[in-house]
This record gives C-alpha cells, structure tokens and sequence, in this order.
C-alpha cells in the first residue's frame, strides 16, 4: 500500500526556502509558510503578513528585481542572512544552537541595521525569521520591533 502522508516542512524551512530567488509560486509559498506559522509562531506570522502587504501589487518581475538589490548589496567579508539561511535549508532539522548564535543571526542582524533605513519589505521577512530561531537557541526577539 503506497504511503499517503504528505511531508510538512518545519516553518523555519519554509521560511528559509522564502530566501530564494522568487518565482511565480513565491508569493503563494509566502501565504502558505505564513499559515504554517500563525500557530507556533504568531509574531512571525504577522511579521511575515507584514511583508505579503508591502509587495502587494509586484509583479514576479519586480519582486525579482527587489530581492536581488535587497541582497546583492550586501558586503562580501562576513555571512549573509541569504548564505547562512540557504545553509540553513540543508543541514539537519536539529539545528545547532551555535549555529543560529553564531553565524545564522548575526547574519540577519546585519542586514537588518544595513536595510534598516530602506523601509525594505524583506526586513519582515528577516525579522520573522530570527522569531523562529532565536528560541531554537534559548533567545527571543523583542516583540514589539
């Protein structure tokens, strides 16, 4: 008998996954991971709808051209939250808390006081991600930012 489960990926996958290139399917996934979302994680579901509000009315060409000038700027020294959170999609569920500490939030800390003053709608993104991660090592993020 074939197996009839389907796989649920963990939010912060999905989240991470929101990290790519978009495509035409982006803002559907981006939908879908904020529902995943809402339960667990209300804050980054809301911070995640905080962004579907801000592209709203791009089409996949712009929303293209947006995420390629909100993370190709970034400078190449140090980890981007692009590289650590594409990292992150592939290693194992049972993420290693130095890891976000480490490398991964540092990453999206970076970007976010680079973005900052940009009113740039991937600082939603970026944010509801570090709401999924941060606890995975014992953090938490101010709510209120």
């Amino acid at each position: 008998m074939p197996d009839t489960r389907t796989f649920t990926p963990h939010p912060l996958e999905q989240l991470a996954a929101l990290f790519e290139p978009p495509d035409d399917t982006y803002l559907e996934r981006a939908a879908d991971t904020i529902e995943a979302l809402r339960e667990a994680h209300p804050v980054a579901a809301r911070l995640a709808s905080d962004f579907l509000v801000r592209v709203d009315g791009l089409s996949p060409v712009e929303l293209g051209e947006l995420f390629a000038q909100t993370f190709d700027q970034a400078p190449a020294a140090l980890p981007t939250a692009l590289q650590a959170l594409r990292r992150l999609r592939f290693v194992e569920r049972d993420v290693q808390p130095s890891y976000i500490t480490r490398v991964v939030a540092p990453a999206i800390e970076r970007d976010l006081a680079r973005l900052g003053e940009q009113r740039n709608p991937f600082i939603h993104l970026l944010k509801a991600t570090l709401c999924v991660l941060l606890p995975l090592s014992g953090e938490t993020i101010d709510e209120t930012s």
